[in-house]
């Protein structure tokens, strides 16, 4: 049986019932075209099958680079620049710059050519960081400039005026206010104008524990002294020792002669204030209720005189280091042989019927200070640990001892 062999045919061509149908070429429209340009063409008269449409792809978007300002480098170097200049003042002056409301922003350092008063009027005091020497008669620890009368006559400080330096606009100047030869006024300096005769004085500027300038002129506006002081800590006096030497000095002595003797006065008891402590109690919940019927510590105050004392404006204390720590208020007047208590509570209420002031007692024990509208201590009582409800008392014969308390009367 013979094998039957497809014969070959020349070029390897197939009959054409035998070839395989032409598969339509796909043409791919360049982009941007309509999609119905990428669809080959259906041949005439053949149906088209349906194609499922398929979704766009997303078109390629290149990342977008950071483009930095054109004058970027220059920012980089003047910020460079500003650093070092900020270094560089923070080594030349640590303590920075202080302001004058005058002059603009002026180095603390600044100075005036001297001018050495011999008077009648001098500056003759003052304290740039007053912490506890002095208390106003707003009962703040403000800076203080004293000025003095080192003539024989008596002087009226009427127009006379104090100023940080010849072209300020911010001084103080004296109303009608007559000072006797050796008197001294006190100017409290602390941003707040105040000049009216029979008050405090106070002046619309500060002075700076950094040191500066302070000047004084005469009513026709000449300038009659100036000091330069430095920069002092707290409680440091800048005294005046003679017509040309200052010095610092921890002896401070405000409204009175710069003297050892007028520091000793002033830190030592007075013997002729009229005004004694006659008890104290340290732990109470029975006696003297105050007018809200609350009970607290108290000390009582005595009128040994036969006439009338007006306490208004001066301290009470229970810190021996600082006498004038509260200030009694205005119309506190004891009558002649009149007791009256002063409640230690701290709560700090200038009442004159009703005097709350700004410490409590210690049941462990402590002092009691009174002291003069000049902060020269009165009395100084000093007492241990008692019992509850029980007084510390002075007897008529001066003695001290626990007893019942008595408030507002005779022991």
């Amino acid at each position: 049986m013979s094998q039957y062999k497809r014969p070959v045919r020349p070029g390897g061509s197939r009959p054409a019932s035998e070839q395989r149908p032409a598969v339509p070429v796909r043409r791919v429209a360049p982009a941007g075209a309509p999609a119905g340009q990428n669809r080959p063409a259906a041949p005439s008269g053949t149906a088209r099958p349906a194609q499922p449409v398929r979704p766009a792809a997303p078109q390629y978007r290149p990342r977008r680079s950071v483009r930095l300002p054109y004058d970027f480098g220059r920012l980089v170097g003047i910020s460079i620049a500003v650093l070092a200049l900020g270094v560089a003042a923070h080594l030349l002056w640590p303590n920075g710059l202080s302001v004058n409301p005058d002059k603009g922003a002026v180095a603390a350092s600044s100075t005036v050519s001297e001018i050495h008063g011999s008077g009648p009027i001098r500056i003759n005091e003052l304290m740039s960081s007053n912490d506890s020497t002095a208390v106003d008669d707003n009962g703040l620890t403000s800076d203080w400039i004293e000025v003095a009368n080192v003539s024989d006559r008596a002087v009226n400080l009427s127009g006379y005026t104090l100023g940080k330096n010849e072209r300020a606009s911010n001084v103080f100047t004296f109303p009608d206010h007559t000072l006797q030869p050796g008197e001294c006024a006190i100017v409290y300096a602390d941003s707040t104008l105040q000049q009216e005769t029979g008050r405090a004085y106070h002046a619309p500027f500060r002075l700076s524990s950094q040191g500066g300038t302070l000047m004084l002129f005469n009513p026709s506006g000449t300038a009659v002294d100036s000091v330069n002081f430095p920069a002092m800590t707290a409680d440091m006096a800048y005294v005046r020792q003679d017509q040309a030497a200052w010095s610092v000095s921890s002896m401070a002595t405000p409204g009175m002669a710069n003297t050892a003797e007028s520091y000793t006065a002033l830190h030592q008891p007075r013997t002729d204030a009229g005004v004694e402590i006659t008890e104290i109690v340290s732990s109470n919940s029975r006696y003297a209720p105050d007018e809200n019927g609350e009970f607290h510590d108290y000390f009582e105050l005595h009128n040994a005189t036969g006439a009338a004392i007006d306490l208004s404006g001066w301290f009470v204390s229970d810190a021996v280091g600082q006498p004038t720590k509260w200030r009694l208020p205005e119309g506190f007047v004891l009558q002649a042989d009149e007791y009256r208590i002063v409640y230690a509570s701290g709560l700090n209420r200038r009442d004159a019927d009703h005097p709350h002031a700004s410490f409590s007692l210690s049941t462990e024990g402590e002092s009691v200070l009174l002291s003069d509208a000049k902060g020269q201590v009165a009395d100084r009582v000093d007492f241990d640990l008692m019992k509850p409800d029980t007084s510390w008392s002075k007897g008529a014969d001066g003695a001290w001892s626990t007893a019942e308390p008595t408030p507002g009367a005779a022991n």
